[in-house]
């Protein structure tokens, strides 16, 4: 297996698949945007996401 290194000071981790009804998926577009875009301004360099949703749990990751 592959090891990458990150600098975890410079890290930022979203975490967990949750359900996010059609209407409110814009409004959560927005506010990702606001939160990644702040974040790379504090210098945050690296992003990292759970991607496991679909492997064990056969769902998809947007309904």
């Amino acid at each position: 297996m592959m090891m990458i290194r990150t600098d975890i000071t410079k890290t930022a981790a979203f975490t967990g698949h949750r359900f996010i009804r059609y209407k409110d998926r814009q409004q959560l577009k927005t506010n990702l945007e606001r939160a990644i875009t702040g974040c790379y301004h504090s210098g945050i360099r690296h992003f990292l996401c759970g991607m496991l949703c679909k492997i064990l749990h056969n769902m998809p990751y947007v309904y």
